[in-house]
């Protein structure tokens, strides 16, 4: 499949949530979703014109399960082509703990 030369591929800080005891944080995905709709789901975002990898990941934590990161560490990068026509992104993955008793959702289900 071609790609058009003039979209550049987006960036997306991808985070798992973790209790730091060995929980991890899922999210199912409703029919308010974008898409993938039923999936389970980790949690990510765009990352904004001049906005760092920590400002991102924290941003993006408070609006999807209403919470503050305690703790980010960047645990790797994937490049990600898929659909038809072409999705193309970069997404920086990081592992975030968060207080449990402190999370919920807060994305549209």
């Amino acid at each position: 499949m071609p790609v058009d030369p003039l979209v550049a591929p987006a960036v997306s800080c991808v985070f798992v949530c973790h209790d730091g005891g060995g929980r991890v944080l899922l999210a199912r995905r409703g029919t308010g979703a974008r898409d993938e709709l039923g999936t389970w789901d980790t949690g990510a975002g765009a990352l904004e014109h001049g906005e760092s990898f920590d400002a991102a990941v924290r941003r993006e934590v408070r609006e999807e399960y209403a919470t503050d990161a305690l703790a980010i560490e960047t645990i790797g990068v994937r490049n990600i082509l898929r659909g038809d026509p072409v999705a193309h992104w970069v997404a920086v993955v990081h592992a975030v703990e968060v207080d449990p008793a402190r999370a919920a959702i807060g994305e549209p289900q």
